[in-house]
This record gives C-alpha cells, structure tokens and sequence, in this order.
C-alpha cells in the first residue's frame, strides 16, 4: 500500500487507521514529495494507494492513469482539503475510485477502507496446478517483487539485458532500471548473475500441494 500527503502527521494518523481497520498486517509505503511518489509508481505495484490531490502536479495525474493501465485491479483514493472536489467531473480525477476530504471523520475512513481492506472471500475449489513459470513467479512475490518486477527478473534470467526487457514489456529503459535496482534491494543480491541464479533456482522449486 502506498500513502501520498505532505502533511507527516497526517500520514500518521491515516496508517494507524488502515491498521486498526485490516485484518493482516500491512506493508505500507509512504510519499511527502511528488517526484519520490513517481519513483515509488514506476518501481512497485501497489493494492492500494492513497494520495492527496494537492502532492500532484499536472504529470503526476497521467501517471496516475498509467498506473492504472498496468495495475487496473488497484483501488486509488484521491484526499483532498479542497470542497470543491467533492463530485467534481475533472478527468484528471478519472484515475480515483473515490475522493475523500481530509477533514472527514475517523469513521468515515474506516467505512471507506474496511471493505477495501477485508475484499471479497476468495474461491479456492478448483483450483489448477501452478505451471513452472506460475510457481516461479509465486517463490518470487514471497520474496517481495512485484508482477512487474518478476518479469523483469525473468527476463534477466533468460540473459536480456536493460534496452532488450524495455522493449519485450513496453517500458522505458530508465524504468527497467528502477526495477532492477529494487530487485537486488529485494532479493539481496549484487549484480545480474546471482539475480539470474536465484531466478533460476525459483523456477525448478516444485508446486505447492
């Protein structure tokens, strides 16, 4: 999850709810600035972001739409200290499920997010084998790497170098950088040959039963 205000005690306060209100523990990154935000939306994919209307700039609302385009599953909340947002038809906006004020109650929040948070019960039955790569990409997340970023690293494992995954994913060459730095962070590795034996190691690990 991601939480974008310039305001720090603000944040506070909003993760304190988030986890007073999931039902599992959280992880939760956090944005003061509008360029570290664009950082955090071109390294990581997120379930659910929440960001304040005043941190954007005129990109940052494009961005947010790019996002969206990646990450179409993802809930995006717009804060704002600016009434005149409430039901506003701005296609900036077009990017949020939903605009909330910043001075709503703490109860508010809570209605909002805890039916984000708690989700539909998911349905096991039936439910097919992994496939070789499937179970690789699911050893992967464990290690905390995004969809995108286990593409990458596949991607690397199969020898492609920055410019080459850049055009195979449609991504700029300066984003594939992004991700390959956060997947040494993540995996704890130093360079692309003991990412690749690690990739590698995860797609021989057999499927769960």
């Amino acid at each position: 999850m991601l939480v974008a205000d310039k305001q720090d005690l603000f944040r506070f306060g909003l993760i304190s709810v988030l986890k007073e209100v999931s039902p599992q523990p959280l992880t939760i990154d956090e944005s003061s600035r509008y360029k570290e935000l664009m950082e955090l939306l071109m390294a990581f994919s997120y379930d659910l972001i929440i960001v304040s209307v005043e941190i954007l700039q005129g990109e940052g609302f494009q961005s947010l739409n790019s996002f969206r385009s990646d990450y179409p599953e993802t809930t995006v909340l717009a804060l704002t200290s600016d009434p005149s947002y409430q039901g506003t038809t701005d296609a900036r906006l077009a990017s949020f499920n939903k605009i909330i004020a910043t001075t709503a109650s703490k109860q508010t929040y809570v209605d909002i997010l805890k039916p984000i948070l708690h989700g539909p019960a998911r349905i096991t039955q039936n439910v097919k084998p992994l496939s070789l790569k499937e179970n690789a990409n699911s050893f992967l997340k464990t290690q905390g790497l995004t969809n995108r970023q286990a593409d990458v690293l596949n991607l690397i494992a199969d020898g492609k170098r920055n410019r080459e995954i850049a055009q195979i994913l449609g991504l700029s060459e300066g984003t594939v950088k992004v991700h390959v730095t956060a997947i040494f962070k993540a995996l704890g590795v130093k360079n692309r040959t003991q990412a690749m034996l690690l990739a590698g190691h995860a797609s021989e690990k057999p499927s769960k039963k």
